[in-house]
């Protein structure tokens, strides 16, 4: 109804966003666990899924899409050897790699990349930066204007959607993936995968 995003459970408890003041049409929280978050309960997987959330480097922040900083580079070379080790140490390694097509995340991720070589890397726009709801508690909801909550929560929801899941009923081994974004977005994913108000 009106574009809003409205979500629905097997169970039918989850309820329209479209009228939750200052959420910006992403997520209404309630106060009890669903256990059909998304949209598998019942499928009952052998396997588990890890997804590994990383905050692009330090960044030239007085550019609209700043490049790393020299700080920045060393940062992500610290993570990328991190990673390479995982990737040794678990079994299966890592998956895949996602990343946000902002300058910052993409160098980011060029590292990680350089550690983890023959990794499928996946870049996708819904990860961009941006900002999906008004933070609670917030002492600046004026920085957080209404229509850009209505732009940039739905898409970073349905980033989530997209990324945040059981693993596959089939699935034979556990699945590692890594997420190389930003901090409004890894703040979501984090309330929002723990269902309390972001």
């Amino acid at each position: 109804a009106d574009g809003a995003l409205v979500l629905t459970s097997a169970a039918g408890d989850w309820v329209s966003t479209d009228k939750a003041p200052g959420i910006g049409g992403a997520y209404l929280p309630e106060n009890r666990w669903h256990v059909d978050w998304d949209g598998r309960h019942g499928t009952n997987p052998k396997t588990k899924r890890t997804i590994i959330l990383i905050r692009h480097g330090q960044y030239h922040s007085y550019e609209s899409n700043g490049a790393l900083t020299d700080l920045g580079h060393r940062q992500a070379t610290l993570v990328a050897d991190r990673l390479g080790a995982l990737a040794r140490a678990e079994p299966g390694g890592i998956a895949r790699i996602y990343h946000s097509e902002m300058t910052r995340a993409i160098e980011t991720c060029d590292h990680i990349r350089k550690r983890l070589p023959g990794v499928p890397v996946t870049a996708m726009r819904s990860l961009a930066e941006g900002r999906p709801c008004v933070p609670t508690p917030s002492k600046s909801a004026e920085r957080w204007p209404e229509e850009q909550l209505l732009v940039d929560g739905p898409r970073i929801e349905g980033a989530f959607r997209a990324l945040f899941h059981r693993a596959d009923p089939g699935a034979s081994a556990d699945e590692t993936v890594v997420v190389v974004c930003h901090a409004n977005v890894i703040r979501y994913f984090v309330c929002r995968a723990l269902q309390v108000s972001p």
